[in-house]
């Protein structure tokens, strides 16, 4: 394999040995690179406005292996008794390959749906019960004056947690993904703000932890960069995508 060139800077090769790991973790052959042999946390920052009546996606390693679905809803439907709205938010596996993905439940009005954890909330086996899919919210409202809600994201104003279990290459691994400023009221709406997942097999993750010395942040364009070998190192810091 094709060395790194000599005439990358120090602070590059810095750089490059903290991405190590994280393009290890997704799946990138760096052999010339070294890595850490402690257990990292690799956290993806985002801003994403979740579409209505459209599917998201969340890819926790940056594998190429969608892990997670999202879906926002937002319907209306007549009958009996009036005009009838529909707002929900469900997660569930992106495949049905993935039925081993869970996230962490939470009991709602008699409904099993998917908790919101705060901040700090440690991550692991223990905490897993069930199965996908979950509600996040659903409000069922009418012209009528009838109303029917569940799930505890139903208006988060600033941020929770969703509480992540799935698979890479047979081996279970804990992640986190964060959401807020959620409506249900028209317009519905849910922004993610984030996504992290513990690299080593069966290890808890802690929910919300971003710093650290077993912390790697990346962006999603990052890994390609980096799948690249030097000229996509280069190109990475010129750039600005390591800012």
């Amino acid at each position: 394999m094709k060395q790194p060139s000599k005439n990358l800077s120090s602070g590059l090769e810095r750089q490059l040995s903290m991405y190590a790991l994280a393009a290890s973790a997704a799946g990138v052959s760096l052999l010339a690179l070294a890595q850490p042999a402690d257990a990292k946390v690799i956290y993806t920052p985002t801003h994403k406005w979740l579409p209505v009546n459209h599917y998201s996606y969340l890819d926790l390693n940056h594998d190429g292996i969608r892990d997670f679905e999202l879906y926002l809803r937002s319907s209306q439907g007549s009958g009996y008794f009036g005009t009838f709205f529909t707002r929900s938010l469900t997660v569930r596996w992106a495949a049905t390959t993935q039925r081993q993905n869970e996230v962490v439940l939470f009991t709602s009005n008699n409904f099993v749906c998917a908790a919101a954890l705060p901040k700090g909330t440690k991550v692991g086996a223990e905490n897993f019960q069930g199965q996908l899919p979950a509600w996040m919210f659903l409000n069922n409202h009418g012209t009528q004056g009838s109303e029917f809600y569940a799930g505890p994201w139903l208006n988060i104003a600033k941020s929770a947690y969703l509480g992540l279990q799935f698979a890479i290459k047979g081996q279970v691994h804990y992640g986190w993904a964060r959401l807020g400023h959620i409506r249900h009221d028209k317009p519905v709406r849910a922004l993610l703000m984030g996504y992290a997942y513990e690299t080593i097999p069966n290890k808890p993750i802690i929910t919300g932890k971003t710093k650290g010395p077993d912390v790697i942040t990346v962006q999603p364009g990052s890994l390609g960069r980096l799948a690249q070998g030097s000229p996509g190192l280069a190109a990475w810091r010129k750039t600005g995508d390591n800012k």
